[in-house]
């Protein structure tokens, strides 16, 4: 209600507020568990630097719009600004050289799941598993159980033959029933954004393998997949865009992002309490 809401804007105009804010992105999104890639590509790129520069990006950019912007859980999903003020981050962002202050990186680039803190992944692939479990645990506040101890730590297709994606294999070697009630929640969610690679450069092919030559061949990357939130359907998403755009819309976003908020402050886990889907509301 109103009085919660006061006391919201209260705890932001203190003098700590900002530093306690930033200390709370980085448990919200994890970003300690962020891996540092394992990669020959950007050779040029100090990886470690990456990670690090990436983290500090996130930070101050989620704070940057709340803070400096007046921002709320849309405008998370939907800004292009970003803070690429070191040669890695603009190496992997295409631009030049590095940038002063925040600036547009493009249309392509819209929301905090599209910046490089959130997509690094340990090698040069992307991993569509990694961002959709971050996705439903950070982003949706769903709690997804653990894998079973069965679980292969690499994706093999299933009977592979001719070209296979990243994304065939991917669907291939979770398609039993024993993998769909989490997959199913998980590979969308990571599948949308899969046109960024593992160190978050843009791209729209890939090598996939022909199974039939055993040659790597370059193919169009498809993202067009159907979401759902929470057992409602929100149809079909085309790209990366169309993607942060839905979830900026959606009310259990920004539900999930009040209480990991509140829980932050309270030490207890409200994310699922009356109070944060009013102050999501």
């Amino acid at each position: 209600g109103a009085g919660l809401s006061q006391q919201v804007e209260r705890l932001f105009s203190s003098a700590l507020a900002r530093n306690h804010f930033r200390q709370f992105i980085s448990q919200w999104l994890e970003l300690d568990g962020i891996p540092t890639p394992n990669t020959t590509v950007l050779s040029q790129v100090n990886k470690a630097f990456l990670r690090e520069d990436a983290i500090a990006e996130l930070v101050d950019l989620v704070e940057h719009l709340i803070f400096d912007q007046n921002a709320g859980p849309k405008e998370l999903f939907t800004s292009t600004l970003g803070k690429p003020n070191t040669s890695e981050l603009a190496a992997v962002y295409g631009l030049s050289g590095p940038q002063l202050g925040f600036v547009s990186l493009g249309a392509k680039r819209q929301g905090i799941l599209t910046r490089a803190a959130f997509l690094l992944s340990q090698s040069e692939e992307p991993s569509a598993i990694r961002r959709g479990v971050k996705t439903q645990f950070q982003i949706l506040c769903n709690r997804l159980p653990p894998p079973p101890p069965s679980a292969p730590t690499v994706i093999i297709p299933v009977n592979p033959h001719g070209v296979v994606t990243s994304r065939m294999a991917l669907e291939s070697a979770t398609a039993s029933p024993m993998c769909t009630s989490c997959h199913g929640q998980i590979n969308p969610f990571g599948i949308a954004l899969h046109r960024f690679d593992g160190l978050g450069q843009f791209r729209t092919t890939e090598m996939a393998m022909n199974y039939d030559t055993g040659v790597k061949v370059s193919t169009p990357l498809d993202v067009r997949i159907q979401l759902s939130i929470q057992g409602r359907d929100k149809g079909f998403v085309n790209d990366e865009v169309e993607y942060s755009r839905m979830l900026s819309d959606e009310a259990t976003v920004a539900q999930c992002i009040a209480g990991q908020w509140l829980s932050f402050g309270a030490g207890e886990d409200l994310r699922k309490s009356c109070a944060a889907e009013n102050l999501g509301n």
